[in-house]
């Protein structure tokens, strides 16, 4: 493959996975109150949330629960380095199982389509 077609997907697929982190940041925040700086909203003032959605907060709790557990011993820092690391990969995992259209940015898909051979 040439380089420059390598490189072109690599920040095509760099962006893509930034935006799909972003939107689940944002999920996390808006609908479970999960915010980044690893603080939550109680579970009874999510009134929007149905049985399914209290049910899907309830897990990602004790998803989180057992990773402080089991990552009690790191200091601050490298926890929250290795949090972002599982999440992140998470959320790519369950894209991959459960995809969507993605929406990736013009000008990265415009380059793809400029270094396809004719």
């Amino acid at each position: 493959m040439e380089t420059s077609l390598r490189n072109t997907l690599r920040l095509t697929i760099t962006a893509c996975r930034r935006m799909l982190e972003e939107d689940y940041l944002l999920q996390l925040e808006g609908r479970y109150g999960i915010r980044a700086d690893g603080s939550m909203e109680p579970l009874a003032s999510l009134q929007h949330l149905d049985a399914t959605g209290k049910a899907e907060r309830l897990s990602i709790d004790a998803s989180l629960q057992h990773e402080r557990i089991q990552e009690k011993d790191l200091p601050r820092a490298e926890w929250l380095e290795a949090e972002e690391a599982r999440l992140a990969s998470a959320r790519i995992d369950a894209r991959i199982a459960n995809p969507s259209p993605i929406r990736c940015p013009s000008s990265a898909s415009s380059s793809i389509e400029s270094t396809s051979p004719s």
